[in-house]
């Protein structure tokens, strides 16, 4: 069963490379090709490659998310067992996603958090809070809120991301953690595609699960459930 998963994991990473690197692939290699066909000033050349440089680093950082995508399908991903903070976590979440709501003229409140100690990985862990805020920072009209808020509830911990967006359809909701899924055409902002498959695969790998409520033209929130490190 593993290796089945192994192969599964193998054929959905190809398809989704094909996918996903196609488009911004021809972009790239046609920028190139139009600056070397035609003289053109020092400054413009430094554009083109600056440009460059920025696409690469895009598909660069969308390469490594299909790769954790399939090695989390295939069973492939150990976490270190190390006892991750997840107060401190989220403090540090807190100052992207204020700059980020400062940019989109949105209030973005992030509550004070209790000590909450869980077995993982803290970089995984940050780019899963960092997801799940960006997400609702993007569907949020300007002048909305959005909420983040962590709590201790019985043995596990809970994280809770409220927004004040469009909300999402009922039928939606089931597949809104599918990578490249976009449903309603009023939600596509940009992006890869892959925030909330990801956010799932990383809940996954710590023993997690993530569950989503939400009432069209109300908002959204996203909440996601963490064991606890046991009291010793």
């Amino acid at each position: 069963a593993r290796l089945e998963r192994a192969f599964t994991a193998v054929r959905h990473f190809s398809a989704d490379a094909a996918h996903e690197l196609r488009t911004p692939l021809t972009i790239l290699k046609g920028e190139i090709e139009v600056t070397l066909r035609s003289p053109a000033a020092e400054e413009e050349y430094r554009r083109v490659l600056a440009s460059c440089l920025e696409e690469v680093d895009r598909l660069s950082a969308l390469v490594e998310d299909l790769l954790f995508l399939a090695r989390s399908e295939g069973g492939a991903v150990s976490l270190p067992q190390m006892p991750v903070n997840l107060a401190d976590v989220l403090a540090e979440v807190a100052q992207a996603l204020q700059a980020l709501a400062d940019t989109a003229d949105i209030t973005c409140t992030v509550a004070s958090s209790p000590t909450l100690w869980v077995q993982g990985n803290a970089s995984l862990l940050f780019r899963l809070i960092f997801n799940l805020g960006e997400n609702a920072l993007k569907y949020t009209p300007v002048g909305g809120t959005v909420t983040v808020a962590l709590s201790q509830r019985g043995r596990e911990a809970t994280l809770e991301v409220k927004d004040t967006g469009p909300g999402i359809a009922p039928e939606e909701q089931a597949r809104i953690f599918d990578r490249f899924y976009r449903g309603d055409p009023a939600r596509g902002r940009g992006g890869t595609g892959l925030g909330l498959a990801l956010a799932r695969s990383i809940v996954l790998v710590h023993s997690g699960r993530i569950t989503v409520e939400s009432v069209v033209g109300q908002g959204s929130c996203f909440r996601v459930v963490l064991p606890l490190v046991p009291s010793s």
